[in-house]
């Protein structure tokens, strides 16, 4: 955010850096080597954190190039807000400035980029988008947390956060009335959206099972790459893909070969079936 516009209300603390191509481990110049796993790395460079995130996925529309720096552009930027917001909301232990910060990144947004949020679909798209790419990323780790899909608890406990704190009705009166009483978030989570995260956490919750698909597609896969040497699929098998799924197969340059592509057909059936349940 703070590479998008240098008018940034606070000083940076992290970055992350994403590559949807299936390349090595990276090294960084100067910097300390943290954590080390199959699919992230985390290195200390002078203050900051640097964060690699192997298996996450950025689709090209939402990059920009600014003096050859690469970045999101500000509708996958508030979608990640978004996805942020939620997850700290609901976890039991809320840090309060962490989430102070967050609505502040978001309101910052809102009122420096306000023609972004006309239209709420746009950023539903990157939001869903976003929910597979963080998919990805859990899958590969031990995951603990699950994205919620209770749209009410989530307006609650925001509505209870911002209410507790009157200064919020001061700084950002209409970034409020937006985000709790303009229906901007049950239209961030319609029943697709609904239907994607709940089948993200079945997967996550399958993780053995699906797994066992892959080894059976390729025997000498030893689970620690992102490559299917013996997948085979038909010639435009994402021929029926919804909007999110195909940005994300073009940006994987539709490798079918690709871990990642393997994991979105899973996704779709097990959306699938759960249409058929409900």
């Amino acid at each position: 955010m703070a590479l998008n516009d240098k008018k940034f209300w606070r000083k940076i603390n992290d970055i992350d850096v994403l590559n949807n191509n299936i390349d090595p481990k990276i090294e960084i110049k100067n910097s300390k080597l943290i954590t080390d796993f199959i699919n992230y790395q985390k290195f200390e460079l002078n203050e900051y954190v640097i964060e690699y995130l192997k298996t996450k996925v950025v689709p090209d529309k939402y990059v920009k190039n600014k003096d050859n720096i690469y970045f999101v552009n500000v509708y996958w930027q508030i979608a990640m807000k978004i996805s942020q917001l939620i997850q700290l909301l609901i976890d039991s232990n809320q840090n309060k400035l962490k989430i102070n910060n967050t609505i502040t990144d978001l309101a910052w947004l809102y009122y420096f980029h306000n023609d972004f949020f006309s239209s709420y679909k746009n950023i539903r798209t990157a939001f869903r988008t976003l929910i597979l790419s963080n998919f990805y990323f859990a899958y590969f780790v031990k995951y603990k947390d699950r994205c919620i899909d209770n749209i009410e608890l989530i307006k609650r406990k925001l509505e209870n956060f911002i209410n507790n704190d009157y200064s919020y009705k001061f700084k950002f009166k209409h970034f409020c009335t937006f985000l709790l009483k303009d229906y901007f978030l049950d239209f961030m989570f319609d029943d697709y959206t609904t239907n994607l995260i709940r089948s993200c956490n079945d997967l996550l919750n399958e993780k053995e099972k699906i797994w066992k698909k892959i080894l059976e597609a390729d025997l000498n896969n030893e689970l620690n790459s992102l490559i299917i040497n013996n997948v085979i699929y038909k010639d435009n098998f994402w021929i029926n893909w919804s909007e999110e799924f195909i940005s994300i197969a073009q940006a994987l340059m539709f490798n079918a070969k690709d871990v990642r592509i393997f994991l979105n057909k899973e996704i779709i059936k097990k959306m699938e079936c759960n249409n058929g349940n409900s």
